[in-house]
């Protein structure tokens, strides 16, 4: 996973929520869009793979 950064944010936010990966997206690109961000639009699978890069993160240290 060259190149990715954790988001241990984002891994609070989902335990502590208890929401889905696509109800954090879909979330996520609301308010990006409030915001005036129309080009930001994750899905559910982009969200899963920010979490799974935070789990990995603080598993190896």
């Amino acid at each position: 996973m060259t190149g990715r950064t954790s988001n241990p944010h984002l891994a609070l936010w989902v335990a502590a929520t208890g929401l889905s990966h696509g109800e954090i997206a879909r979330r996520i690109a609301a308010e990006a869009k409030t915001q005036g961000h129309r080009q930001i639009a994750p899905d559910a699978t982009r969200v899963r793979r920010w979490a799974i890069v935070a789990q990995l993160a603080d598993a190896t240290g």
